[in-house]
């Protein structure tokens, strides 16, 4: 819109009111989207006929809001599908009623049930016995202090036995310890 008139105004605000076309008959009848002063006269508009947006920004904004709205539904209700790419089992799928989607369990190893004491118990009994302390270390992937910490409370419980040689510590389930790890006074009781 263009404006052709005045420059200053009594509140220093000018405002335009736009209407529905209206046919000037002072210039042969030419149609078109007019605004209308706050004087009331009806002022023709720079914009041709059928040369405006319309509707087409309203229906644009719906159909972002509805698409937005629609994926951030299938984010919430899992359809989009898992970090791996695979689609999450819902109710219908699993046999289910009422179309809730179904909290898979994670599976839980018997060995992440178990305490620090009994899972070393196991690897040892599941190496004869005997290992060396660096290696319970290694396929733990506890630090060197827990495990040393943890080796020490167990040998004072009587579980196991530590049996320093040279740089390293061979540990032992109670009765499994070496011959050689005796005192040569045991056998005289």
């Amino acid at each position: 819109m263009t404006w052709q008139g005045e420059r200053s105004f009594a509140d220093e605000r000018p405002r335009a009111v736009f209407g529905p076309p209206v046919t000037d008959t002072t210039d042969g009848g030419d149609t078109g989207p007019t605004a209308t002063a706050t004087d009331g006269s009806d002022t023709p508009t720079d914009d041709a006929p059928g040369g405006g947006f319309g509707a087409l920004p309203l229906v644009a904004l719906a159909v972002v809001l509805l698409v937005g709205l629609a994926g951030g539904y299938a984010y919430r209700s899992g359809a989009l599908g898992d970090d791996d790419g695979s689609a999450t089992a819902s109710a219908d799928d699993a046999g289910g009623a009422g179309g809730a989607a179904v909290a898979a369990e994670p599976e839980i190893s018997d060995e992440e049930l178990m305490s620090d004491e009994d899972r070393v118990v196991a690897m040892l009994e599941e190496r004869g016995g005997r290992m060396k302390q660096v290696n319970i270390v290694e396929e733990t992937g506890w630090s060197k202090s827990k495990v040393s910490m943890l080796l020490s409370d167990m040998e004072e419980e009587g579980t196991l036995s530590k049996l320093r040689v040279g740089r390293e510590n061979i540990v032992s389930l109670a009765g499994h310890e070496p011959d050689a790890a005796g005192s040569p006074f045991d056998d005289e009781e």
